[in-house]
């Protein structure tokens, strides 16, 4: 299983970041765009509970479905390496996020949490 590692980092200035980038071998691959998530979870936030995440995501045209969770042994809270953050991460496309999360309340899960920004 693929296992998604987190880092942030501060920028102060973004500006020197940005045209230093492409020299470092960054390309853009997304224009800024719209990206809107929900976030699924049984009424009494089970998934919550277990640090789990089921998530349906629309970003620049494209749906995308997935699913986060720790692993089971190794990196995580309490292995040593709490600087970042390490989950198992299933991801996949999608053609219509609306319809499916239509069915994820028709199975009885909730809306539990949705978020929405600008991402590059």
């Amino acid at each position: 299983m693929p296992i998604e590692t987190e880092i942030k980092f501060r920028v102060n200035d973004p500006s020197a970041l940005a045209e230093k980038l492409p020299a470092a071998g960054f390309r853009l691959e997304t224009p800024r765009s719209f990206k809107s998530n929900v976030l699924y979870d049984t009424p009494d936030r089970q998934m919550r509970a277990r640090t789990e995440i089921l998530r349906i995501r629309s970003y620049a045209g494209r749906w995308t479905l997935t699913h986060k969770r720790l692993p089971s042994f190794g990196a995580g809270p309490g292995s040593g390496d709490d600087r970042h953050k390490h989950r198992i991460e299933i991801e996949t496309g999608i053609a219509n996020g609306d319809a499916l999360g239509d069915f994820f309340l028709s199975l009885g899960l909730v809306t539990a949490f949705r978020y929405e920004k600008w991402r590059t």
